[in-house]
């Protein structure tokens, strides 16, 4: 579909938006929290994808993987600049402000991470969906950087144990289901 969007055909475009909007604009909506920005910031995303759909490659990722790549990428670079806004207009205000947020970072993640441990999955969040740097995250916590950087090793570690846990037990032999008539998910 993207190749097609790529060439510039508007219904492939119109096509891969309706499959995919729900899921850019919930990523971005749940990291600015702010329904403004975030339609802007869902508007780029999109401009990028008919801009820049040529590069896409199917052997890298998956169209939705790709789009949510490029949504996120801008939606940090919305939350940092409006950090650095924030921070210039008012004196003596905290560069961290996302701070206030990550109380709700173990009902997100919680269920997805059960071998992580609580200041690494708290960090993770902040580090995905706040934008918040290893500098700020140890300023935060007042801890050196480098214990920052060990604790998101560990958390990416325990995520990507439970991914292969999870993919293991959820595999299956595809002939064999098409032979008995489950459809294929698509990817």
């Amino acid at each position: 579909m993207l190749i097609a969007v790529a060439s510039g055909n508007r219904d492939s475009f119109a096509e891969f938006y309706d499959r995919t909007c729900d899921r850019v604009y919930g990523l971005i909506i749940h990291m600015i929290d702010d329904q403004r920005r975030s339609e802007e910031v869902t508007r780029r995303t999109y401009a990028e994808v008919w801009g820049t759909a040529s590069r896409y490659r199917v052997e890298c990722l998956s169209p939705t993987a790709w789009v949510l790549l490029l949504a996120h990428r801008l939606a940090v670079t919305e939350m940092r600049s409006h950090t650095r806004e924030n921070v210039l207009s008012v004196a003596g205000g905290s560069a961290d402000g996302q701070e206030s947020r990550t109380g709700d970072s173990d009902v997100t993640l919680q269920p997805f991470w059960p071998t992580a441990e609580h200041r690494e999955r708290r960090d993770l969040y902040r580090s995905y969906y706040r934008a918040m740097t290893f500098r700020q995250i140890a300023q935060a916590d007042d801890i050196p950087v480098e214990v920052v950087r060990s604790r998101m090793k560990s958390a990416l570690l325990a995520v990507h144990l439970h991914y292969l846990r999870t993919a293991s037990a959820l595999s299956f032999d595809h002939t064999a289901a098409a032979r008995s008539g489950i459809p294929r998910a698509r990817p």
